[in-house]
């Protein structure tokens, strides 16, 4: 679990990790957790539901790594995010 930080068009990260559009993400949302994809439109960044509804994201905002995109997942990538991501989820690389 970590807190995202919002940095406009240019991105997001979860604790320093750069995530884009199309990454599966879980949020703190009135002490519950809701899952999704990260989408960016012209109204800014959220969370898009299975439901299809969206949330909007926020800098500090409490949140957890469900899955990336395809293509992102490079050694780089996996030596970056460790273990202690994956752990969270229940799962490990």
């Amino acid at each position: 679990m970590g807190r995202l930080r919002l940095l406009r068009q240019d991105g997001i990260e979860l604790d320093g990790f750069p995530l884009e559009i199309g990454d599966g993400i879980a949020i703190s949302l009135l002490g519950s957790w809701v899952s999704g994809m990260i989408v960016y439109d012209e109204h800014g960044w959220y969370l898009l539901t299975k439901e299809r509804r969206g949330t909007h994201l926020q800098t500090g905002q409490k949140a957890r790594l469900l899955w990336l995109s395809a293509g992102k997942m490079s050694e780089q990538s996996w030596a970056r995010m460790g273990k202690g991501v994956f752990s969270e989820c229940g799962s490990s690389p």
